[in-house]
Formats: structure tokens, C-alpha cells, sequence
């Protein structure tokens, strides 16, 4: 009965439910003698399912986080913690506006490390353009509930990607005498973050957040039902991948 319910879920929710949509119009349309745009469909539906399974999607963020690992005792004397996703007008229990769920995973880690060593935390994250909303404060009401002393953490509020992450928290560093920021981002976007900051000349510890893969991972036959999980991180991965690309040859 559980298998049933997995098969069901899967295929009437988003992708499963296009997917399905898609493998029947294109089947329809070669019924009715219109191949390429059947065959269209079809190579479309089956991209979309490989996306939305676990070995595809493991496989594309894996190569992300490759040769990373967490460092036992980190040496610098400054954290920079890379922004992610904010929810501006959330009602949260520590108040309004509230990280996303990856965020999250990257404001712990940084935490901890400040628990540690004892060094401050510089958090880069833009403003709202549109509200003038200080995402990076939001950032910061976590890390005071974490523990983190108000003194302790230095807002970056100017950047609007990861290059300019790299570009305006390393003016910050120069300006307060840090010599060796160790970064904390996801590990999946540590590698676009490294190429930053190496863009700008300037080295950094890597200090790998939220994990999303790992070796020797066991599947089974529903590992290959299409989820939006896997969707999700394969669409992340992909766009880490067009970042290195683009970084690399226009910055």
C-alpha cells in the first residue's frame, strides 16, 4: 500500500503531474501524426524526470561539493557569512522577517564557528531594492538569538551576488585589519564563492555548510520517482554551474 501512495503522490503532484501531461499530449500528438512536436514533448518530459530524481540530482550537486570538507580547527580572524534567501515581512518568533530554510543551514554553522574562536562575523547580504528592506539584519537578529554579541557582528548591506559579496566584505576587511576570513556558505555554492574572492585576490578558509549529497548513497526503485526535492536541488546545482561558467570568463 505504501508503494501505491509513493507512486500516486509522485505522479499527481508538480513535476510528476507535467510530467505525465506532457508524456500524454506528446503520445497524443504522434497518434495524430505530428511527430516533432510529440517528440518535443517527450525528450521534454524525460529531461524533467531525470531532474526530479535522486541519483541525477544527487550526482549534479555532488560534483559541487566535491574535495570540500568541514576543517577541524579553522584558523582566521574573521568569519564572512554569505546571504541567502530572505522572507522580509514573515511573522517569526523572534520577530519580522525570517530566513529561508538555507539561510538557516548557514547562519548555525557561522554560530557555532563565532562559539569557537571568539572572532566577529561579517554578514554579507543586500538591501530589498524595491522596500529598502536590510535582509542582512534579519540575518543578524539570528545570530544575537544564537548568542552572537551585537558587537561582534558587521553588516555588509550594498551586494547583489556573490561577486559583490566578495568584493564589499573584503573592503570591510581591509578596513577592520582582518587578514584571513574563513567562509561559510553552502557547500554547494562554496566553489562559485571561492572563484569570487579569488577574483578580487584574496584567499579564503572554506568552512562548507548543509551538505545536500554524499558517498555511497543507497537508492531503490523509489528513488527514481520524480520529487520536487530533487528538482529543486537540481535546478540549484545548475545554476551553480552557469555561475562558475559566467564568473569565470566575465568578471
Amino acid at each position: 500500500m505504501s508503494s501505491l501512495h509513493s507512486i500516486l503522490e509522485a505522479f499527481t503532484l508538480p513535476p510528476g503531474v507535467f510530467i505525465v501531461l506532457l508524456i500524454g499530449s506528446g503520445s497524443l500528438l504522434i497518434f495524430k501524426k505530428r511527430k516533432i512536436a510529440g517528440i518535443y514533448n517527450l525528450i521534454v518530459a524525460g529531461l524533467m524526470w531525470l531532474l526530479s530524481i535522486s541519483p541525477f540530482s544527487n550526482a549534479l550537486i555532488g560534483s559541487l561539493e566535491s574535495g570540500l570538507k568541514l576543517p577541524n580547527d579553522p584558523q582566521g580572524d574573521v568569519i564572512i557569512l554569505l546571504g541567502e534567501r530572505v522572507y522580509p515581512y514573515v511573522p517569526d518568533i523572534f520577530g519580522t522577517g525570517t530566513p529561508s530554510g538555507i539561510m538557516l543551514n548557514r547562519i548555525i554553522p557561522a554560530a557555532e564557528l563565532h562559539k569557537k574562536t571568539g572572532i566577529p562575523i561579517i554578514v554579507t547580504h543586500g538591501i530589498d531594492l524595491k522596500t529598502g528592506y536590510s535582509k542582512a539584519s534579519v540575518v543578524k537578529r539570528y545570530l544575537i538569538h544564537l548568542g552572537i554579541p551585537d558587537n561582534k557582528i558587521i553588516l555588509e548591506e550594498k551586494a547583489r551576488n556573490t561577486f559583490e559579496n566578495a568584493k564589499y566584505s573584503i573592503k570591510l576587511c581591509a578596513e577592520n585589519e582582518f587578514a584571513t576570513p574563513i567562509l561559510v556558505t553552502s557547500a554547494y555554492h562554496m566553489k562559485r564563492s571561492i572563484l569570487s574572492f579569488n577574483k578580487h585576490q584574496k584567499k579564503v578558509v572554506a568552512y562548507p555548510a548543509h551538505f545536500l549529497s554524499w558517498k555511497n548513497r543507497d537508492y531503490s526503485w523509489d528513488s527514481f520517482l520524480p520529487k520536487n526535492k530533487n528538482l529543486r536541488n537540481s535546478s540549484m546545482a545548475l545554476k551553480e554551474y552557469l555561475g562558475l561558467v559566467f564568473y569565470h570568463f566575465f568578471y
